[in-house]
């Protein structure tokens, strides 16, 4: 688990699934849209707050992922599911830990709690009654029966967030990896059976874990007739495979946004409640570089000036993407040292509202899975205007590296975010 991995699959299945899964250790090894007819989906509103200052947490650390990857590589995260379990851990820390936990997370934005930010954008993120896309999250606390954490602190995991608490003996480690993984397998449809071995809980204090899961399918299917093996390009504009690619013309939210030098798309799931977002740079633009306009310019502006083309007309886009399956295993540490939280992963950490011992977190680890194919998916303001180019192409063709992310409409959260850039890998 200490190396980060990701395995690119292609393959059709009946429906597409993305599955993520994050969990933090403590102490020692644990211490821590609009094809066919046009929907007119409103331009995004003015966002609160707290939901830019999400928004804003996702981009950064999709970019610093970015950073730290060698180029060739895929990757899948759940910006929500490591937000969901840092903010666990803020509501235990103290001192520097809490700021720089606050600082990073951006809950210095706003006068609302932790707690009530949370429950905001869990609320927001859910699927509504009836809607044709499963979304599942919850969270899990795994406490050593013999090292209890503190009882406030259990009680604001349990009643403000919502998780199951899961006391095992750690001296029994296969009972207590049988507890943890069978949670687990049941959270993600057991699309992961096994995220822990024996070895893996050797003198842990605690474990914190959030789960999500979601299945959507295709607003506008892609017919699998016209799937068909097409050359994939690198950055460097070199075939470095051939994928299965899937082919539809519709009339979707497409545009080019100078500003980021992306085109993007919209595909919408049937529900129009969660969407794709595309996001495929110009020509010999790399996509670190399109990311970090995204994150300069930040991703709610980028949307706006994105569906306010819709409003002014619609046409029929010719898209191709590439069926695929990606996995990926991280261990997030170096980049969230990177976006200031240090002292958590240190002797330096300050996590007394949790324990009276002194902990830390040695690894966060995040497990992720996306997978797409014709059926669907299993799964700061900018300064100044971005102005749209009508002159807009007739065709999205994604044979080159680009990134995707699945957002919530009306509130525009990111639920996941990741990168295609090696087919073959």
């Amino acid at each position: 688990m200490n190396s980060v991995c990701c395995q690119w699959r292609l393959f059709g299945l009946s429906m597409t699934r993305i599955i993520i899964l994050i969990l933090t250790f403590l102490c020692v090894w644990v211490p821590h849209a609009l094809p066919q007819e046009v929907t007119q989906s409103p331009v995004p509103k003015n966002l609160t707050v707290e939901e830019k200052a999400y928004n804003q947490f996702a981009v950064e650390l999709l970019v610093e992922m970015s950073c730290l990857l060698d180029s060739k590589h895929n990757m899948m995260l759940s910006p929500f599911s490591v937000w969901s379990v840092l903010a666990l851990l803020t509501e235990g820390a103290s001192g520097n830990t809490h700021s720089q936990l606050r600082s990073t997370l951006h809950l210095d934005m706003g006068k609302r709690s932790i707690s009530q930010r949370y429950q905001t954008l869990d609320k927001n993120l859910k699927a509504t009654e009836g809607s044709a896309v499963e979304f599942d999250s919850a969270n899990v606390m795994v406490t050593d029966e013999n090292r209890p954490v503190l009882q406030a602190y259990e009680n604001v995991v349990r009643d403000v967030y919502n998780a199951h608490i899961i006391p095992v003996n750690f001296h029994k480690m296969k009972k207590a990896a049988q507890d943890i993984n069978s949670w687990v397998s049941n959270v993600t449809h057991n699309r992961i059976p096994h995220i822990v071995n024996e070895g893996d809980l050797k003198v842990p204090h605690l474990i914190l874990a959030n789960a999500v899961y979601f299945k959507g399918t295709w607003k506008y299917p892609f017919n699998e007739s016209e799937t068909t093996d097409e050359d994939f390009f690198d950055e460097a504009e070199k075939v470095i495979a051939k994928v299965p690619t899937m082919k539809q013309t519709s009339k979707f939210v497409f545009g080019y946004i100078p500003e980021v030098e992306s085109h993007m798309l919209v595909l919408p799931y049937l529900g129009d409640q969660f969407s794709m977002v595309l996001a495929m740079p110009q020509k010999k633009v790399p996509l670190l570089q399109m990311l970090e306009r995204i994150k300069l310019a930040s991703f709610h502006e980028v949307l706006r000036q994105l569906h306010q083309i819709q409003g002014e007309f619609a046409e029929d886009v010719r898209v191709h993407l590439p069926r695929f399956l990606i996995q990926s295993d991280f261990v997030l540490n170096s980049p969230l040292v990177k976006m200031g939280i240090a002292d958590a992963f240190s002797d330096r950490a300050n996590f007394r509202r949790i324990s009276s011992q002194d902990i830390y977190v040695s690894k966060l680890i995040h497990k992720a899975e996306i997978e797409v194919n014709e059926r669907g998916t299993i799964a700061s303001a900018a300064s100044g205007v971005m102005f749209v180019d009508k002159m807009l192409p007739s065709v999205f063709k994604a044979n080159r590296p680009f990134a995707y992310f699945i957002i919530e409409n009306e509130h525009k959260s990111v639920l996941f975010a990741g990168r295609v850039s090696n087919p073959a890998a």
